[in-house]
Order: structure tokens, then C-alpha cells, then sequence
């Protein structure tokens, strides 16, 4: 399973953590820079309302409230850059700080001005490696000590904490960037088993396609070219058919074995092919049409063509209909697929289940299509199915 593919069920996850992981990483950071903004500025107001504040407060003037509002969005604006720009976001957010506390603005209370400068010190080091690391310890202790012990007599503890602070956010985002590359390391390792044993695996079904099929669809051939010896011979027009028609199942197997051998997608069909594929169809269907929208492109997806291709072969071997209509229309960026017979089949008839069906909406699903099938009105049967088209893709 692929990194990406891990992702995306991750993000499809239920609840507000998949919620959140499907934002834009942009979207996120605003949204905690927009919180972190509102908590600062109300936490002086909240202090007075709850008695938590200086005793006989000096009321503030509206200069002092607009310092104040400015001296936090200058200290919670850089977090919307702390992913672009890590280093620079945290030393803006350290130097807003030093200044805050040099000029005497409430912005302190509580301390949650700490946990903004702690969470840019762990994303920078989380998004810048190697020397960057101690750069960042040495630039965080100089702004704790010039900020916050500077101004007093030092002691032993107070060489702790600044060392301790500094320390813990480095050493946390480096160890939570260890940990994602870990992660994707073992994502990549599983995604390199799971293509080793698709290719064995591949290979394998290949080699018995080859030997067996292959065989056997040789054998056909040869004994129907060996009997056109006498030309004059009533059978001797069937006996092309199937010569013609096995030549043209060989040239197809060797074609898909090498994709298979090299675990490539199918190549786009083109609509020559489909075609071709109802005019041969026509000398056992009275009547089968074909009707293209020339908004189509030229080619269509492989998997379009085997649903026409098993859908015609269904209306020949089990409908019992006189006529078929495949038709090939475009909506935007949407290819859609239907296959109309005129069988005795009506709405409610008993459907017996086969390989056919589930086979074809495998392939329709795995190619992130829609598909439905069905007696239709009056009488009948319907094929329908949608593919989405490659980006791109022209008439």
C-alpha cells in the first residue's frame, strides 16, 4: 500500500481529526494563529473579570489596549509562515516576545505566549535538519535569557530551565520528523513488497496463460489452416473465420502478456477497434450499431472497451436479441458507456449470476466508474457504465 493511498484513508477517517487533516496545510495554520490571537487578547480582560489580575489594576488607556493588540498579532501572525518559513517564524516570534516584555504589555498573562514560541521552535525543527538543529537551541537560549533572565541575577536553576527550554522543543520536532520518516520509509518498503509479489504473481499467471491457452489456441489455428487445403469445401469459409479469429486471439494474449510481464496499465483503445469489434460481432447479431458522440475522444479507456467487448459477447451467447446499440457519449470530463439489446428479458426477470457482470463492474469500479446493468422497458437488456477520461483528453 502506497504512502498516498495511506494518507487518503487517513484523511477519510470519521470525525474531527480527518476533518482537520483534510484542510489545507495553509487553512490549518491560520485557523491556529486565528485561535491562539482571540485566547491572547481576551486572557488580560478574563484575568480582571475573575479577580486573577494585579491588585487596584490601572484601567487601560486606548493606546494601551491598540499596543496590545498589535504586540499579538505580531506575535501569532508568523505561525501562519511556521511551515514555509520555520526559522524565520520563530525567531520573529522570540524577538516579539524579548520586546513585549522589555516594553511592559499584558500580553504574558498566562503564559500561552510561551506555548506559541514553543510550538514554532518545534516546527522548525521539525522542517530544518542538521545544523539548523543547534542553531535553533543556541537562538532560543538567547532569547529566554535576554528576555526573561537577563534582567535578574541569575541562579543555577534559572541555567536549567533556559537550557531545558530549549532543549525540548529541538529534541521534540526531531523526534517527531524521525518518526514520519520512519513511517514513510515503512510505506515505501510495503509498496516495494506489494509489486515484488504482483510481479511474481503476474509472472506466474503469465507463464500458465502462455502454455495453456496459448496451446491450445494454436492448435485451433493449425488444424483450421491445415483443412483450407480444399478450398472447394462448404466448410471452407467457417474454417477462415476460425483461423482468422484465433490468429487474432493469439496476437491479443501475446500483447496483454507483455503488459503483464512489465505490470504496466493497458493502453487506450481506439475507436477503429471498437468498431471492427461490432462488424465482427455483425455475422452472428442480424443487426448491431454503433453511435459515437463526437465530443468522444479517439480513443477510450481499455476497461471501456472489454465492457463493450464481454456486453456484446453476453447479447450473442445468452439474450436471445435480434439487435444491439453500443453508444459512446461524453460528459464533461466523463466517458459513458451503454450497451442496449432487444431481448425478451423485462423488468423483474430472475438475472443467473456468472463471471460476466461482477467481472465487468470490477473493472468499471476499479477504474473509478459507475456501473449498472439490467432488464430495461419494454424489453431488453442495458449495460451502462462511466469512466472518468484522462486529463486533457481531446475529440
Amino acid at each position: 500500500m502506497s504512502e498516498s493511498v495511506i494518507r487518503q484513508r487517513r484523511r477519510d477517517g470519521p470525525g474531527v481529526p480527518a476533518a482537520w487533516r483534510r484542510l489545507p496545510a495553509l487553512g490549518q495554520d491560520a485557523i491556529l494563529a486565528a485561535t491562539a490571537w482571540l485566547i491572547i487578547v481576551l486572557l488580560p480582560a478574563l484575568d480582571r473579570l475573575t479577580d486573577a489580575g494585579p491588585p487596584n489594576p490601572v484601567p487601560w488607556t486606548a493606546g494601551d489596549l491598540g499596543l496590545h493588540i498589535a504586540v499579538v498579532t505580531c506575535l501569532c501572525a508568523p505561525l501562519l509562515v511556521r511551515r514555509r518559513f520555520p526559522i524565520l517564524s520563530t525567531v520573529t516570534i522570540g524577538a516579539v516576545m524579548v520586546l513585549a516584555g522589555t516594553l511592559g504589555v499584558p500580553t504574558f498573562r498566562g503564559g500561552l505566549p510561551v506555548l506559541i514560541g514553543f510550538v514554532a521552535a518545534t516546527s522548525a525543527s521539525y522542517y530544518r535538519g542538521g545544523w539548523w538543529r543547534p542553531a535553533l537551541a543556541a537562538l532560543i537560549v538567547i532569547f529566554l535569557w535576554f528576555g526573561l533572565v537577563g534582567r535578574l541575577t541569575p541562579a543555577a536553576s534559572d541555567v536549567f530551565m533556559v537550557l531545558a527550554s530549549a532543549l525540548l522543543p529541538v529534541t521534540l520536532g526531531w523526534v517527531l520528523r524521525m518518526q514520519r520518516d520512519r513511517a514513510r520509509e515503512q510505506a515505501q518498503l510495503r509498496e516495494a513488497t506489494h509489486r515484488r509479489i504482483r510481479a511474481e504473481d503476474h509472472t506466474r499467471i503469465a507463464r500458465e496463460v502462455h502454455d495453456s491457452v496459448g496451446h491450445h489456441l494454436s492448435s485451433i489455428r493449425l488444424r483450421a489452416v491445415g483443412a483450407l487445403a480444399d478450398r472447394s469445401s462448404a466448410a471452407a469459409e467457417p474454417l477462415q473465420s476460425i483461423a482468422d479469429t484465433s490468429a487474432v486471439a493469439l496476437a491479443e494474449i501475446r500483447r496483454l502478456l507483455e503488459l503483464l510481464r512489465a505490470d504496466e496499465p493497458a493502453p487506450p483503445v481506439p475507436l477503429a477497434e471498437l468498431r471492427a469489434l461490432a462488424r465482427e460481432a455483425g455475422d452472428q447479431l442480424p443487426a448491431i450499431t454503433v453511435e459515437v458522440d463526437s465530443a468522444c475522444p479517439e480513443r477510450i479507456p481499455h476497461d471501456a472497451f472489454r465492457v463493450v467487448q464481454e456486453s456484446v459477447t453476453n447479447v450473442i451467447r445468452h439474450s436471445g436479441a435480434s439487435t444491439a446499440r453500443i453508444v459512446l457519449a461524453r460528459d464533461g470530463g466523463t466517458l459513458v458507456l451503454t450497451v442496449d439489446d432487444d431481448g425478451p428479458a423485462r423488468p423483474g426477470t430472475a438475472i443467473t449470476p456468472g463471471h460476466g457482470l461482477p467481472g465487468m463492474a470490477q473493472r468499471v469500479h476499479r477504474a473509478g466508474g459507475a456501473f449498472v446493468a439490467g432488464p430495461r422497458a419494454p424489453h431488453g437488456w442495458s449495460v451502462r457504465a462511466t469512466f472518468p477520461l484522462p486529463t486533457g483528453a481531446t475529440p
